[in-house]
Formats: structure tokens, C-alpha cells, sequence
């Protein structure tokens, strides 16, 4: 039988898999079924031979949810976390207990695993780096195979057994298993320290952004004028380079820059003032004027923080730097950021603006959404108006242009904030 007639008349068929999983794609190739993307994952692929029955029946009887490492048998309406070998006698192959949750009574256990997943891991294959999703565990089930197929050739026993985490007769929606998974997670460590948790995966992210401008300020000069910079500042830029690494934190060291120079340099100013007005030689034939005078000074100083850091940011920053970083990646500041959590903080930029544009607008909006993003991602109270920043994955990508935006006007401001 030629290929095309293969093609035309395949022994097996997945139509319900691809009914049933819309994230994977199923292509007929020469003599085999590619499903790419199951789970909606790219790091792994399955492939299924037109003559592997069991293969199909298997993936047609099974929906695939992309948060989780597990399997959701259509027939039963169980859901299976893949786990991979216990010891026969671990305490955790017993343990079933009900979890009642949201109105629902849920039986859960820890069981052995389906004859369903050993084919599954079977016909699985890498399809690019590793990621953390780790294989949906399927890996550990097909080295487990291999390792009780050398085992039973030497006629040596083997004490281990494939095991999963059970949900049986899950009636709950899909939408709602993450945090119906969060809370079997925290209930269950809970109750024991030791027990494995359930592997919650984040959807992918779909948004790029470019690397940060690597020049700001035009070649690299030959000659750099330097002075001592402060010192605590100078720590906390260090603590700020994990930009890349970790925006999260790199973002907050650097905002605790602008919250310094705002709070110690504008009590310098106040300080400069007053000693003007007390070293005044008239002073003494003037005393009401030169307190009316301190007394404006100190109410100007009782100003708001988010005032202070405006003004530190408009004196040491300068916008065209500012720009240069912004104008990069322009798309993605002319939208708004919007943060699994709820937040969404506000385009900073509009589309089609320049230099001119932005410095007309840049006060306050920019130390604005520096503090913003400060505020959702470290006040709880956040949460009550539903707009927080979650500690996700993809809210780190979206936070890193911001992480170097920020970087650019701190570091501006250890230059030129107590000039």
C-alpha cells in the first residue's frame, strides 16, 4: 500500500483527540499520526503509528488541560495527576481522603496509574529544550518501563509501582482546576509536609519585547569625568542588575533609589534653606519674616511621597535618556500592562509620539507608573480590588521593560540627584 492511500484510509484515527484538545496539532505524516503541541506544550510531541490501536483509542478517550500535568479521562471523569514510582508499601498509596470544596465532595487518592499513561509515555517524544513543564512527568513513566524490563529478564523483583493523584468523578469546570489545584495543594502540605504537590503550569507567554537599549547616551566615551557616587545607593543599583534574571526584585531595589534620593536629598534642600534664612545678618531685626519663611519651607517639605519622588525624577532624570529606552520598544509601552492579578497599569506612551511628545507628558506619568507598579506588586490589599501583580511567569516578562525603564532614571538620579 502506497503512502497516499494511507493518508486516504488510516487504520487509526484521532478526530476526537483534536475535538477534544484544540491546543495540540494533529498532522498525518508517511506512516505515522505527529501530534505537536499536546498540552499545548512545544517541548514534547507523540507519535502515533497508523497500526497503534492502543495509542489512539488512548488519546481519543483523554483531554489533555495545559495548566496541569495530568490527564482527564473522558469516560470516568477522573482526573490524573502524573506522578511516577513509589515504593509498593508508601504510606501514600493508601491515603484517600474527600475533599469538599466549593459545594462539591471530591474523592481523592493516591492510586495506580492508568494503563492508560504507559502508552501515552510510550509513543511521547522530546520536541525541543527542556522546559518546566518537565515532560508532563512522562519521561518517568517510560524509564520506569525500561527499568522493570531489565529487572524481569534477571528475575529480580521489583518493589516499586507506578502511582498518580487522583480526583475521581471531577465534575468541576476547567477554568476552575487551578484553584481547586492551589487548594488541594496548601490543604494537603498542610496536613503533611511531605506530601507531593500538585504541578500547576502557567500559560505560555505570547508577548515579546526587545532586550533594553544597549547604548543610551551614544558611543562608549574615552574619557569619563567620575565622582564619588553615594554608597548606599551604589549598593542597591548593584542589588538592581538582576534586571534580566529577576525584573521583580530588580524593580524594587531600583524604586528604593528614587524613594532614597526623594527623602534624603529634598531634606538636604530643606536643610540648605533654612541655614540660608537663619544665617541671614539681619535676621534678628526681621525674626517674623524669617520664620514666616522656615514655616513655608517645612510645609512644603510635608509634601506627599508621590510628590517628592515626582520632583526627584523631574530635577536628575533626563527624559531624552528616559526616551531613547521607551522608544525602543515603543509598542509596548503605547499599550496597557495588563498583569495576571487584575492590574492593568495604563499605556505610558501614545503611538506615533517623539521626543517632544513625551516630554511634554512625562511628568507625572512616568514616576506615576513606577509607583503603581510598586503598589500592586507589594500591597496585599491590592488583591480586595483585584488588581494585584501574581507571581507568574508571564507577569515577570511583562515586568522586565519596566525593570529597565526604572533602571535608566535611577541610575540618573545617583548622577545628578545631589548635584
Amino acid at each position: 500500500m502506497g503512502a497516499d492511500e494511507m493518508l486516504e484510509d488510516p487504520k487509526v484515527s484521532l478526530d476526537v483527540f483534536a475535538q477534544l484538545n484544540p491546543e495540540a496539532t494533529v498532522d498525518a505524516q508517511e506512516d505515522a499520526f505527529l501530534v505537536s503541541k499536546p498540552w499545548g506544550d512545544d517541548s514534547l510531541m507523540i507519535r502515533v503509528s497508523y497500526e497503534a490501536k492502543a495509542v489512539a483509542e488512548t488519546l481519543n478517550s483523554l483531554r489533555l488541560p495545559p495548566r496541569l500535568s495530568a490527564v482527564w479521562h473522558m469516560d470516568t471523569r477522573d482526573i490524573e495527576f502524573i506522578f511516577g514510582p513509589l515504593a509498593v508499601d508508601d504510606e501514600l498509596r493508601t491515603r484517600r481522603f474527600t475533599f469538599a470544596f466549593g459545594g462539591r465532595s471530591l474523592v481523592c487518592e493516591f492510586a495506580d496509574a492508568s494503563e492508560r499513561l504507559i502508552p501515552l509515555a510510550n509513543a511521547m517524544r522530546p520536541a525541543g529544550p527542556p522546559s518546566g513543564t518537565n515532560l508532563r512527568n512522562l519521561d518517568a513513566i517510560r524509564n520506569f518501563q525500561r527499568v522493570k524490563k531489565v529487572l524481569e529478564s534477571r528475575n529480580e523483583p521489583s518493589n516499586l509501582a507506578l502511582t498518580s493523584f487522583w480526583i475521581r468523578d471531577c465534575g468541576v469546570s476547567e477554568s476552575d482546576l487551578p484553584e481547586l489545584a492551589r487548594n488541594l495543594n496548601f490543604y494537603m502540605r498542610y496536613f503533611d509536609k511531605r506530601t507531593p504537590l500538585i504541578l500547576l503550569h502557567e500559560d505560555p507567554v505570547r508577548r515579546e519585547v526587545e532586550l533594553p537599549k544597549r547604548f543610551l547616551y551614544g558611543p562608549f566615551p574615552t574619557h569619563v569625568a567620575a565622582r564619588r557616587l553615594d554608597s548606599y545607593m551604589l549598593t542597591l543599583w548593584e542589588s538592581g542588575l538582576l534586571g534580566p534574571i529577576e525584573p521583580v526584585r530588580s524593580f524594587l531595589y531600583n524604586y528604593q533609589i528614587l524613594e532614597y534620593a526623594a527623602f534624603y536629598y529634598l531634606k538636604e534642600d530643606l536643610a540648605r534653606t533654612i541655614r540660608r534664612i537663619v544665617s541671614m545678618p539681619d535676621i534678628v531685626v526681621h525674626a517674623d519674616e524669617a520664620s514666616r519663611q522656615i514655616l513655608d519651607a517645612l510645609v512644603e517639605e510635608r509634601t506627599t511621597e508621590e510628590v517628592k519622588i515626582a520632583s526627584v525624577v523631574q530635577q536628575a532624570v533626563d527624559p531624552a535618556a528616559v526616551w531613547a529606552e521607551v522608544e525602543s520598544k515603543a509598542d509596548f509601552f503605547a499599550d496597557p500592562t495588563e498583569f495576571e492579578g487584575g492590574f492593568i497599569l495604563p499605556a505610558l506612551i501614545k503611538k506615533g509620539w517623539g521626543l517632544d511628545d513625551f516630554k511634554g507628558a512625562w511628568i507625572p506619568k512616568l514616576p506615576d507608573s513606577f509607583r503603581k507598579l510598586r503598589n500592586a506588586l507589594l500591597h496585599a490589599r491590592e488583591q480586595r480590588l483585584a488588581r494585584c501583580i501574581a507571581p507568574t511567569t508571564r507577569n515577570t516578562h511583562l515586568l522586565r521593560p519596566w525593570s529597565e525603564l526604572i533602571s535608566v532614571a535611577s541610575s540618573q538620579v545617583i548622577l545628578f540627584g545631589a548635584s
